[in-house]
């Protein structure tokens, strides 16, 4: 069981069983980086679509603080960091997710992109 992978709490979350929602509306390029980042949870066993796909959602949701970091760049993308659960994510200006994975350098890897994009 991966901790906090049950629904994001939000209406319209995915349902159980539907794949439409998870290829379209926030998280348009889901079936590409869950193929690519799937693995990256294997600690916990593998990881279902629908839980990757809702704790993409929730980190997207998550305010800044506490366990979460993150950042706005100038030119409006959202930059979110997981400092539990190891997790990262970016979202267009428009809103929708873009990448959501683990990286290996965990925390220094997100560093590097407050270094790179941050104000």
């Amino acid at each position: 069981m991966i901790p906090g992978a049950g629904v994001a709490g939000r209406t319209g979350s995915v349902v159980k069983g539907s794949t439409k929602l998870l290829t379209q509306g926030r998280f348009p390029n889901f079936a590409a980086k869950f193929a690519k980042h799937s693995g990256e949870w294997s600690q916990w066993g593998a990881i279902s679509k629908n839980a990757f796909y809702n704790r993409a959602i929730k980190l997207a949701d998550s305010p800044v603080g506490g366990s979460i970091s993150g950042f706005t760049s100038r030119q409006g993308y959202g930059f979110k960091f997981n400092n539990k659960t190891g997790e990262f994510l970016t979202t267009h200006p428009n809103g929708t997710i873009q990448t959501f994975f683990r990286p290996k350098q965990g925390l220094n890897y997100y560093l590097k992109q407050v270094q790179k994009y941050g104000n």
